[in-house]
């Protein structure tokens, strides 16, 4: 299966619970594969299949949790 990597910027993140909350959002989505969220740089790393999942989707799921991404 082909997967894709994309990096988001992310604006609200402010403590460890924040990068928990982001990573299994994120993490429980069908067809992502990877997930690595730094609150110091308010990144996310995502490696996903798309074929199973769109990057559209995965910043619903971030913005839903109450962050925003640029």
């Amino acid at each position: 299966m082909r997967t894709e990597e994309a990096d988001l910027l992310l604006t609200g993140m402010t403590c460890d619970h924040c990068v928990q909350t982001v990573e299994k959002g994120v993490q429980a989505l069908v067809g992502v594969e990877q997930v690595c969220v730094d609150l110091a740089t308010q990144k996310v790393q995502v490696r996903y299949a798309p074929s199973s999942v769109t990057l559209d989707k995965i910043r619903q799921v971030i913005t839903h949790a109450g962050y925003k991404v640029l």
